[in-house]
């Protein structure tokens, strides 16, 4: 499934590191949803400041899709996976 090759790309240690080098330093996890049928990921982003924590999260799902659309450039639209963002829920911070 192409989820979930570009999950490991988004997880792999140097994508992380490139990530935190460029400021987005909360740690993330993506995961397949375990409640799902559907072909579904669960992005979850944790960390103390909640402004660091929302854009580490923009980034990760911008370099999930930016991954999935490399990946799928040779297809025909009509043959490609979509990804979207479904739900987004806030946690507590300690900021």
């Amino acid at each position: 499934m192409a989820g979930d090759i570009v999950l490991r790309q988004v997880m792999d240690t140097h994508t992380v590191a490139d990530l935190a080098a460029k400021g987005y330093s909360s740690s993330y996890q993506i995961v397949d949803d375990p409640i799902s049928a559907a072909p579904m990921l669960d992005v979850t982003v944790t960390g103390g400041n909640k402004a660091q924590v929302e854009s580490t999260l923009q980034v990760v799902t911008r370099t999930f899709q930016t991954r999935l659309d490399t990946l799928q450039q040779s297809l025909r639209p009509m043959n490609r996976v979509t990804s979207m963002v479904i739900s987004r829920t806030r946690g507590r911070s300690s900021s």
